[in-house]
């Protein structure tokens, strides 16, 4: 295992474990809700590609956690869903076309 404490092996079991306990909470959302939990329309590999990116993120914040100061920590998670909506806000003005926005559909 190289040089990881019981510590930080502590910390990415509980990590795994909130990550299951959210996945089975969706689950029980999509299903009291009736939307179907596997529907194959094509955007699957999307899907799969933001949950390793998702992933990604937090295996970065907690090694984040270990290498700097809790200051530090604070101010780039409260300041980063401001940076990340300005980045969608971004995108939406130079990516939205007229035929994209015919097909956005409710879903709610």
């Amino acid at each position: 295992m190289g040089n990881k404490t019981l510590d930080e092996l502590v910390m990415g079991f509980v990590a795994g474990v909130i990550d299951l306990g959210e996945q089975v909470a969706m689950c029980v959302w999509m299903r009291w809700k009736g939307i179907t939990i596997f529907d194959w329309d094509g955007a699957e590999w999307w899907g799969i590609l933001a949950g390793l990116q998702f992933t990604g993120e937090f295996l970065f914040i907690y090694w984040v956690f270990e290498h700097t100061t809790p200051a530090r920590v604070t101010v780039s998670l409260y300041t980063s869903p401001f940076i990340v909506a300005l980045i969608l806000v971004t995108l939406g003005i130079f990516l939205v076309t007229p035929a994209l926005a015919k097909k956005r559909t409710r879903v709610w």
